[in-house]
């Protein structure tokens, strides 16, 4: 053998010793060689090519760790098995309070394991590997009172287990997800029997609760399927008779998996919490389930705390006592948090607009052979000024940590294949390129970087430090290898297999419509690894959401990311170029949104955070109709107000932005209409007022927009959508344009004009799901005919969009065809209509409803709509021959007037926006001629109207109704007297 011309001879079991020496010396001198560049694997090579992307892919599935830091597979054609996902993930890992300079190791890659995908293919026995230690960090109980006891099992009070002469459930140490034991139902090492395994604990839920919810861990184990073996919970009343499923799967996925309820319907009642699974005991199939950290926590009425303040940027050149000053300023008209500006694009550079922390940032700062190291320095003794001078100021802080999924263009030319794709195997460049979240290598080192911001930041300033922005704005899909190899291994195929199959096309839309998702749900779950208690969010795009709604799918950020998560969205006016004006299209979208985000942050109980504006973006300084500082105070307004009509707990409202270079309230570079000045003088005293309006009660839903989302997916997965805007901007004058094209055509919610300007209290619902009950009882809003065990007037969470919405009077059915409504969903829209609920779609659904009608009549109200009425019902189904969004557009007013009325429940009709919750109503307006507003407001109210710089121009008070006229970019504001 030879090694670089030296020469091993092997002679009858003697080698030359001359000959060894030269080679061991060789050998080592490589050895020491590769290392010392792995030590200096984040300096760029001078001739890094980019490589082209293999279609085949190559399945990541389980990657063992590798000896060089950067994976070089080749990608595959041939698809691989899916791995068998064990019992034990990793442990809360060490901190590193000293960072090196080389990059982590990479280990086995992590792949987001959410149970949505279980392996299609049983495997042979449900015997779960044994683990003597914790395998996670138990979640945090919810602030308030736990009425569990018991709930991780690790003695044995509390529980009463249920009869069973076969296989009853027992107390195990098998499987647990924290403490020592857990709870076993089904069956695992024995043999296949008829069975029904059960536990259950009774708890009342206090009549004065402002929060119930339960909260548990499941990890489940199938051969079996759900029409035979099911692991499922349930709530049962005070005599164990059934209430309602609140779970009833069967999945093999072998992970830990958390499920919420909310209780709140069975308040002043005492309930059972129960857990079970049934083998059928026929098949020889088994099927099991271990529980673990069960909860029920419930909080009084008292109020939360909630926030308002400016973001403002800790630029290098701001020395302390210029920081200390803005930060005190705020402090003295009201505000109570800061939110650090983040580092975009997240490179290393102390003269752009928006410097702040990123990996880039910190690689640069650890090393000081970088050639970027003392401008990486300047960047982080920022931050440290900005948070000593809000601790100073006791003031709370946001930290940003990092933006969109990008590490710099140092790691991008060492990781050349870790990076995002579009389908073609191009770079994704998204104000940057950015890595591919499914990467081994980028997983490796953003641990370790957030273990460095954990020491360095985090833990020196958790007195300060209210939450960390993981990420801002993170959007788009990924084609990479990386991210085939897990669409492979959950869907047995690849990207580049999808072909022309519908079905393909959907599971295609669906996994790139949730990649975001996933990537908030991983970042989230590796902090709550190192701290538990800090609550982590990432602020997403508000024009991809309200135009777009899939991109990254907006209730999965709710449902399947951790509790330590917040949802955090700009909802700026208008969002796109400074040319582009607020239009009517931008807050009916908007408003339809931030509805439907209250709801679901009240649906999952989750913190919502929003970024409303006070700066040229948002208002459009370089439009043709400037917005002014009374914009910027309703958009405070309305946020509060339509976030607090669904129920959601509204954390916080940031204003965009006190001093960015550019756009900044103090930095700005373009003519502006108003004064810097009084519009922070008015909009932080609007942040004051619009804390009380956060904390306001809830309004009945009382229209559901049902939007589903097969229609989205299958287009994103039609046309292997990635939505890098930065492209298509550069073909289109505007991205107005934009929303005419592509993915974003899906559902036109900005043509639902009729539901923002009248108060209609709507939601978005992607998928229904019982109950769907309207309220026909006596004509009282919000009563609903009885459900199992004769529940009146209770319509408790159900999987789905719909979950515990009461008073919902009328569902608008969007899906282009009946090819996206599911049989099971036509049939609960058939039981909505029959119970005397209102819809409103297109043609061929109306008439698949209307073949189930006993002796249906039509009444054509239009050349493009009828109604379709039975004697069976009250209700009434309308076919509409357009999309049913256009039925509410500004320009049908007049030929629908009876109509709107009629399906929207309103009595009166506005040209502006007009919002009443629990105690408090705005009235905007951005028409260019008077507008003239006839409102009923239901409670004695005092208040004033303003012009468009927010000064005030007359007063306003009385009871009931409420008339006044308001010109162009003006609004009147009324609030209960007490």
């Amino acid at each position: 053998m030879e090694v670089r011309g030296w020469k091993l001879e092997v002679r009858r079991g003697t080698v030359q010793r001359s000959s060894v020496i030269r080679a061991a010396v060789v050998i080592g001198v490589l050895v020491i060689g590769f290392w010392l560049s792995v030590l200096w694997n984040e300096i760029p090579p001078a001739n890094a090519v980019r490589p082209t992307m293999n279609q085949g892919g190559f399945d990541l599935a389980k990657v063992e760790p590798a000896s060089t830091p950067t994976p070089t597979s080749t990608p595959t054609d041939t698809p691989t098995n899916t791995p068998t996902i064990t019992s034990t993930p990793t442990n809360t890992p060490t901190p590193t309070p000293t960072p090196t300079s080389s990059e982590t190791p990479i280990p086995e890659i992590y792949l987001p394991l959410m149970a949505k995908y279980p392996t299609p293919t049983p495997t042979p026995t449900p015997t779960p590997t044994p683990t003597s230690t914790p395998t996670s960090t138990p979640t945090p109980t919810p602030p308030g009172e736990e009425l569990i006891v018991n709930g991780g099992f690790e003695n044995d009070e509390g529980w009463q287990i249920g009869f069973d002469p076969l296989r009853p459930a027992a107390y195990s140490t098998e499987v647990v997800r924290s403490g020592a034991r857990s709870m076993r139902l089904g069956i695992t090492v024995q043999a296949d029997a008829p069975s029904y395994s059960s536990v259950w604990q009774k708890v009342t839920i206090p009549l004065d609760a402002s929060y119930a919810a339960l909260s548990f861990w499941y990890y489940p184990l199938s051969q079996d399927v759900i029409e035979r073996d099911w692991q499922g919970a349930m709530i049962l009343d005070a005599n164990l008779t059934f209430l309602h499923q609140v779970m009833k799967v069967n999945s093999n996925s072998q992970t830990w998996m958390q499920h919420t309820f909310d209780l709140m319907p069975y308040r002043g009642q005492t309930i059972a919490i129960q857990f079970n699974v049934r083998n059928n005991g026929y098949s020889g199939l088994k099927t099991a389930m271990y529980v673990d950290d069960v909860s029920v926590a419930v909080r009084d009425g008292m109020g939360r705390e909630v926030y308002t303040g400016w973001a403002v940027e800790a630029y290098p050149e701001l020395g302390w006592e210029a920081m200390r000053g803005i930060v005190s300023r705020q402090k003295d008209r009201g505000s109570n948090v800061v939110l650090i500006g983040h580092n975009n694009p997240g490179e290393v550079d102390i003269y752009k607009a928006e410097p702040g922390l990123s990996y880039a940032v910190y690689r640069a700062y650890i090393d000081p052979g970088n050639p970027l190291h003392d401008e990486a320095q300047a960047m982080v003794e920022a931050q440290y000024r900005m948070l000593g001078a809000c601790r100073q100021e006791g003031m709370k802080v946001i930290l940003p940590v990092g933006y969109q999924i990008q590490m710099g263009a140092q790691w991008n030319a060492r990781h050349p294949y870790d990076l995002r794709t579009d389908y073609y195997g191009n770079p994704l460049d998204i104000g940057g390129q950015s890595a591919s979240f499914y990467s081994p290598a980028y997983q490796a080192n953003i641990r370790t970087y957030y273990q460095w911001v954990n020491a360095n930041f985090v833990q020196p300033f958790k007195d300060v430090i209210l939450m960390l922005n993981l990420a801002d704005e993170p959007q788009g899909a990924d084609y990479s290898s990386h991210a085939n190899a897990v669409f492979r291994s959950r869907y047995g195929y690849s990207f580049w297999e999808v072909g022309n199959d519908p079905q393909r096309w959907r599971q295609l839309g669906e996994f790139q419509a949730n990649y975001i998702v996933e990537y908030a749900a991983w970042s989230a779950s590796v902090w709550r690894e190192l701290d538990p208690q800090i609550m982590t969010t990432m602020s997403f795009c508000g024009f991809l959401a309200r135009y777009g709604y899939y991109m990254p799918d907006v209730e999965p950020l709710f449902r399947d990311t951790p509790a330590n998560f917040a949802i955090t969205f700009d909802a700026y006016p208008r969002d796109g170029y400074y040319t582009d004006p607020i239009t009517e299209g931008d807050l009916t979208s908007l408003f339809i949104l931030i509805r439907s985000l209250g709801h679901y942050s009240k649906l999952y109980d989750k913190p919502l955070w929003l970024w409303s504006t006070a700066n040229s973006w948002g208002l459009g300084q370089a439009s043709y109709d400037k917005a002014d500082i009374a914009d910027a105070i309703s958009n405070i307004y309305y946020l509060a107000q339509l976030t607090a009509q669904t129920g959601g707990e509204l954390q916080g409202i940031n204003f965009w932005n006190y001093n960015v270079k550019g756009q900044g309230l103090y930095n700005d570079t373009n003519p502006i209409v108003y004064d810097p000045d009084e519009m922070f003088e008015r909009v932080s005293a609007a942040g004051v007022s619009a804390r009380e309006v956060m904390v306001a009660g809830r309004s009945p839903v009382s229209v559901l927009i049902f939007a589903p989302s097969s229609y989205p997916y299958e287009l994103i997965g039609q046309t292997r959508s990635w939505l890098q805007l930065s492209r298509l901007a550069r073909d289109l004058p505007t991205l107005r344009r934009l929303i005419s094209k592509g993915i974003l055509e899906s559902y036109k919610f900005w043509q639902m004009n009729a539901l923002a300007r009248n108060n209609v209290n709507s939601i978005v619902a992607t998928h229904l799901a019982p109950p769907l009950s309207p309220p026909t009882l006596g004509g009282m809003k919000g009563l609903s005919p009885p459900q199992v065990g004769g529940m009146k007037g209770l319509s408790p969470p159900q999987a789905g969009g719909m979950k515990g919405e009461e008073g919902i009077e009328t569902i608008l059915v969007l899906a282009p065809s009946l090819a996206y409504v599911s049989s099971e969903e036509l049939a609960r829209l058939y039981d909505f209509y029959e119970q005397g609920g209102e819809i409103v779609a297109k043609e061929d659904i109306a008439e698949a409803l209307k073949k189930q009608m006993k002796d249906p009549s039509s009444v054509a109200l239009t050349s493009y709509l009828t109604r379709i009425t039975s004697t069976v019902s009250d209700g009434a189904v309308y076919s509409s021959s357009p999309g049913v969004e256009t039925l509410f557009m500004d320009d049908c007013q007049g030929e629908l007037v009876t109509f709107w009325k009629k399906v929207l429940k309103i009595g009166k009709l506005n040209r502006g926006y007009f919002v009443q919750g629990d105690g408090h109503a705005l009235l905007y307006s951005i028409d260019p001629s008077p507008v003239f507003f006839d409102v009923d407001v239901p409670f004695t109210y005092q208040g004033a109207t303003y012009d468009r710089h927010g000064r005030y121009v007359s007063g306003l008070s009385g009871s009931g109704a409420l008339a006044v006229t308001l010109g162009h970019h003006e609004y009147a504001r009324v609030s209960r007297v007490q």
